[in-house]
């Protein structure tokens, strides 16, 4: 008996010490939270850090295109809008396994021009938010130069019958590249977008100031949606910025806390639940523009929570800066000073310089059985509304687009409405179709954030 109690001692010292070594290895490897590992990634180039991101994008997710126009000869300007998210993919996913050839040519190409190409041939259009580095899909081409991995385009227009005729253009420099596709299947392509296009929506070409857009020819009825709003604690934040908490000071104003270090700062606004990342300059290294865009997308998807699309929105060539705007579905989600919406980042050599990062996210949809519908005016509408109160749209629309409001419940703060409705940019700011008008006008606004 006694050798038996000396036995089962020994095997729970055993059990004891493995246990703590269990633990030991569970505190190294990293943390998990709401059932999901935490992604492993790069801020500081000497410290492997728990990200807090609990969402996996892909690169080709955030720099997707807004639109996907098929287009054929002789179509009078209108074209059809892929607006199903499976048909986008299949044609993401064909385009992958294409591999293109050298660039061939630099070649200037007016705006009458590119219009007179598309009416001439059959075509599909992806058409960015922004101009992006071609360099960004590299891994498509057989061969690209550094010089023209950061050559910088807008609107990629593919030929559904001519594999050899493939163009990246550049809208505000008016200029193009063309080349031709080695590895193509142009029959399986035009099929593709063919069936694609025939449960479409019909779109117009207009001119605005800086760009031109795709409108939708008719009237639209789009759903409300309602979302849960989640937060997740600063702390996980502050463990991504700071490997080292001890070297932290913390500061607290108001309804800010700054958390500052001997190189970096990072601010967040407990009322607009905005996160400001700024960091002394460290390196005279000047990255290649393509490496930047790579580089913030790292970035980002290492702290973004939002489970719907992140798309590329605009790119500040001025303060090297990159802006993201967050997605529901087929339209970008608006809110009083973007708070909600919008994430900017600039990147200096490979480290971030600087960052603003809206907190709050939602990923669980409340689901209504009659969501209300919203009757949304076309596109030929809003462009007569705006003309009947004396804007010139050529001269002061920057932007236009169909999205949606980011609406508080007041009788439940956790809960979000999504509310689709026309959207306005100018100097730099998207606000509301109405208000912008009322704001042009002096007039009153009848819905307002």
């Amino acid at each position: 008996m006694n050798n038996r109690a000396k036995l089962r001692k020994s095997i729970l010292m055993v059990l004891v010490c493995l246990s703590f070594v269990l633990s030991a290895l569970l505190w190294t490897s990293g943390n998990t939270f709401w059932g999901v590992e935490e992604k492993a990634k790069n801020t500081d180039s000497s410290t492997k850090l728990a990200a807090p991101s609990i969402v996996e994008h892909q690169l080709t997710d955030f720099y997707q295109p807004i639109y996907y126009i098929a287009h054929h000869a002789g179509n009078q300007g209108i074209g059809q809008a892929i607006v199903d998210g499976e048909s986008q993919a299949k044609i993401d996913q064909f385009l992958t396994t294409a591999t293109f050839d050298r660039i061939l040519e630099e070649e200037e190409l007016t705006h009458t021009q590119y219009a007179e190409l598309i009416q001439a041939g059959t075509w599909l259009e992806l058409v960015y938010d922004d101009v992006l580095p071609l360099g960004i899909f590299k891994e498509r081409f057989e061969s690209v130069s550094k010089d023209w991995s950061d050559f910088t385009f807008d609107r990629m227009l593919i030929s559904r019958t001519d594999p050899a005729l493939l163009y990246f253009y550049n809208e505000s420099q008016k200029v193009a590249a063309s080349l031709k596709a080695l590895k193509f299947d142009v029959t399986a392509f035009e099929n593709l977008v063919t069936e694609s296009a025939a449960e479409g929506v019909p779109v117009f070409s207009a001119t605005l100031k800086d760009c031109s857009v795709y409108l939708p020819v008719h009237t639209q009825d789009i759903s409300h949606k309602s979302y849960i709003i989640e937060k997740l604690p600063n702390s996980i934040y502050m463990n991504y910025f700071f490997p080292d908490t001890s070297m932290v000071d913390s500061r607290t104003t108001k309804n800010i806390t700054r958390y500052i270090d001997l190189t970096k700062e990072v601010s967040i606004n407990q009322e607009t639940n905005i996160l400001t990342f700024l960091s002394q300059k460290s390196t005279t290294e000047i990255s290649s523009l393509t490496d930047r865009f790579i580089r913030s997308f790292e970035i980002v998807n290492d702290l973004e929570n939002w489970q719907d699309d992140i798309i590329y929105h605009m790119y500040d060539a001025k303060n090297e800066r990159i802006s993201f705007l967050r997605y529901i579905g087929d339209y970008p989600v608006f809110t009083a000073s973007n708070n909600e919406s919008m994430i900017e980042i600039s990147i200096e050599g490979d480290q971030l310089s600087h960052i603003l990062l809206p907190l709050r996210f939602i990923q669980t949809p409340i689901n209504i059985q009659s969501a209300e519908l919203e009757e949304i005016p076309s596109g030929f509408t809003v462009l007569d509304d705006l003309r009947d109160h004396g804007i010139v749209v050529t001269e002061e629309v920057e932007k236009l687009t169909i999205g949606y409001t980011w609406k508080e419940r007041d009788e439940n703060q956790k809960v979000i409405d999504l509310i689709p409705q026309w959207y306005v940019c100018a100097h730099g700011k998207w606000q509301p179709l109405e208000s912008f008008i009322a704001e042009k006008t002096g007039s009153e606004v009848a819905y307002e954030f």
